[in-house]
């Protein structure tokens, strides 16, 4: 009796140790490092997604997945990262498929023929996602290709080694689920003209490996009845990136598979090379939007994927959609300097959000005319605004204000998250906290703080500190 219960307390601690283990390691592990939707929202998404993307940054940069759903109803998602070579991506392929199968696999090409070894690039492939066979098959053979030692490959299998220092640097998503609403697209909306590239019909010689990466990624989609579809997303390609591209192209299409060449053919699709890129390797989205309507129009012509709008499931992808236009809304208020033109701008858009405005301290100091006749028109009339404090307005309407109070404690909830507005009569400047970020200004003048509670998130915090005269700071934000 005795030996079985030592035998059960062993079972049983053992049993504790591995759940404490695994524990530790998913606060300590990576999270959404790549550079499209990450694994973790991939993972979560319980309905089919009939279009995942694959590839390096140039995926995630190119796609854009909410114009996919708006105009055609298409579930995508870009399952990248940043620098990701042919062997993460086939490994991508394979764990996307073993997850939610897709109908089509859209594999980017510019770094199937990478061959240099990179850690940083393996972490990025492998630390995000789940442990399975699939992953200890990767990881071996990324050991065996690049001869790595013993004590390394422990390493990489066990990963705990590998994000253990992690805590140094961990965030409130990594203790918990952390919802985002980014299927993947990267945007910019900035531009930098560059000369377009000069065409070399050569081909070069891929190597065994790459060969090898592009067949896997070919059997594991035919094997599961997905159709893979190349396409070489435009940059300003070399004469040796252009020839090994030509040769991917020629080895795909003599496997019956599609190849989309938006690097020799961008003129086909209208891609200017004086405005639609935000470097020489990435698309901003002026070119993203005409690459991705091409693909759009490939996907629906050519194979059977339903218009998932409206249905059960597929709100995540009206989120997105969302987010997307959120991010437009922070492109151009990040890019105003003056207050009263911020002031105007936010006329035009608080209908779509939560706006709190704070006039703080000596904020009259410079005389009323540098906000007065624009705030009105916000609907802070001239006595509010006489007595100062905080607002909230809440699509267009009062929500709640402070009244001018010296001492207050206002609370709300909106969108999910909550909405803390305090001041003593010692305190010269009131706290404003959402969520569990601290927005107090603690300068005289105005703040202003644009929230959408659609997606639960700030997308503008900006101040004018009035003794330094009325020029409009922003507040960094995590996108």
């Amino acid at each position: 009796m005795k030996k079985n219960r030592f035998l059960i307390e062993i079972i049983v601690f053992c049993l504790f140790l591995s759940l404490a283990v695994s524990g530790l390691y998913n606060v300590l592990r990576y999270k959404n490092v790549g550079s499209g939707g990450g694994m973790d929202n991939f993972y979560s998404t319980k309905v089919p997604i009939d279009v995942i993307v694959f590839g390096s940054s140039h995926a995630a940069c190119t796609v854009n997945n909410g114009i996919l759903w708006e105009e055609n109803g298409v579930a995508s998602y870009s399952l990248t990262a940043g620098s990701q070579e042919g062997d993460g991506t086939a490994y991508f392929v394979r764990e996307a498929i073993a997850v939610n199968k897709p109908k089509v696999a859209l594999i980017e090409t510019y770094l199937l023929p990478g061959e240099e070894f990179s850690l940083a690039s393996y972490y990025r492939s492998a630390l995000t996602s789940r442990f399975s066979t699939r992953y200890v098959d990767y990881t071996m053979r990324v050991a065996g290709e690049n001869d790595l030692d013993r004590e390394m490959v422990e390493d990489m299998l066990l990963r705990m080694p590998i994000v253990h220092s992690r805590y140094k640097e961990l965030e409130p998503k990594d203790f918990g689920a952390w919802e985002e609403y980014i299927m993947g697209y990267r945007g910019s909306d900035q531009t930098v003209p560059i000369e377009p590239i000069e065409f070399t019909d050569e081909k070069a010689l891929l190597s065994e490996v790459t060969l090898r990466n592009i067949d896997d990624i070919i059997s594991s989609c035919r094997q599961n009845d997905v159709e893979p579809v190349f396409f070489a997303a435009p940059y300003l390609a070399s004469s040796d990136e252009q020839a090994k591209q030509n040769a991917i192209r020629d080895y795909v299409e003599a496997k019956e598979c599609k190849y989309i060449d938006f690097i020799r053919d961008y003129q086909k699709y209208n891609i200017d090379f004086s405005r639609d890129f935000r470097d020489d390797g990435h698309l901003n989205d002026e070119g993203a939007s005409k690459v991705t309507r091409a693909l759009g129009e490939i996907l629906v012509s050519n194979y059977d994927i339903p218009d998932r709008r409206g249905c059960k499931g597929y709100e995540m992808w009206d989120k997105h959609l969302t987010y997307l236009e959120d991010r437009k809304a922070m492109y151009v208020l990040h890019k105003i300097s003056g207050l009263q033109e911020y002031l105007e701008c936010l006329r035009n858009m608080a209908d779509d959000y939560t706006v709190v405005i704070a006039l703080n301290g000596n904020y009259r100091a410079l005389g009323d005319d540098i906000y007065m006749p624009y705030i009105t028109e916000l609907g802070i009339d001239q006595e509010s605004y006489e007595k100062g404090g905080v607002w909230i307005i809440r699509n267009g309407f009062f929500e709640d204000y402070s009244d001018g109070a010296s001492n207050f404690k206002k609370y709300s909830e909106i969108g999910g998250v909550d909405f803390n507005f305090f001041k003593t009569e010692n305190e010269e400047f009131p706290h404003i906290i959402v969520g569990e970020q601290d927005y107090t200004p603690e300068y005289n003048g105005i703040s202003i703080l644009v929230f959408d509670e659609k997606c639960g998130y700030v997308i503008d915090n900006m101040y004018v500190d009035i003794y330094k005269g009325v020029e409009v700071e922003h507040t960094n934000l995590e996108e």
